[in-house]
């Protein structure tokens, strides 16, 4: 993948998941994404790049399911 699209990629879960924050682990060990200033802390990684889009879903659903039962 080159840096363009991983820019892309980027851009696209940041602009879909307001409030993420998206970076690449050192070396090899994938990429993470994080929801700053939330409760519980929202951090999900290492992952690879083109599946991280579907674990910061999967993390906003149990986020408002959590909310809902509060």
């Amino acid at each position: 993948m080159s840096g363009e699209q991983e820019q892309e990629l980027i851009a696209a879960l940041e602009r879909d998941f307001e409030g993420w924050h998206v970076w690449k682990g050192v070396g090899d060990t994938g990429w993470y994404a994080k929801r700053p200033r939330s409760s519980p802390p929202a951090v999900v990684g290492p992952y690879p790049l083109e599946a991280l889009r579907d674990e910061v879903a999967q993390r906003e659903a149990a986020h408002e399911r959590w909310e809902l039962g509060r």
